[in-house]
C-alpha cells in the first residue's frame, strides 16, 4: 500500500493555507524545509519578502508538531531566524 505525506502552511490569523505539498513515503521531519522554502520562494516572488533582508517588522512566529522535530531541522529554523 502506497502512502503519501502531506503538508500544509497556513496563516494563522486568517487560516488560509499559503503552500501544501504531499510526499511519497518520507517521514515528516523530511519535508519542513523543502516546504518553508518552497513558501519563500512563493512569498518573493509576491514581493511581500525582500531576498537578504534580515529586518522583519514583525516576529515570525512558527509552530510545528513534534513530528517535524529533529537536529536538522531545529538548526534550519535558527538559520532562517524562525
Amino acid at each position: 500500500m502506497w502512502r503519501a505525506r502531506s503538508v500544509a502552511i497556513n496563516d494563522d490569523k486568517h487560516q488560509i493555507i499559503l503552500q501544501a505539498q504531499t510526499w511519497g513515503a518520507v517521514g515528516e521531519q523530511q519535508t519542513l524545509q523543502p516546504a518553508v522554502e518552497q513558501l519563500q520562494q512563493q512569498l518573493a516572488k509576491l514581493d511581500t519578502v525582500k531576498p537578504n533582508n534580515t529586518t522583519r517588522t514583525k516576529p515570525t512566529a512558527f509552530t510545528a508538531d513534534s513530528g517535524f522535530n529533529s537536529d536538522e531541522n531545529l538548526a534550519f529554523n535558527v538559520h532562517q531566524r524562525l
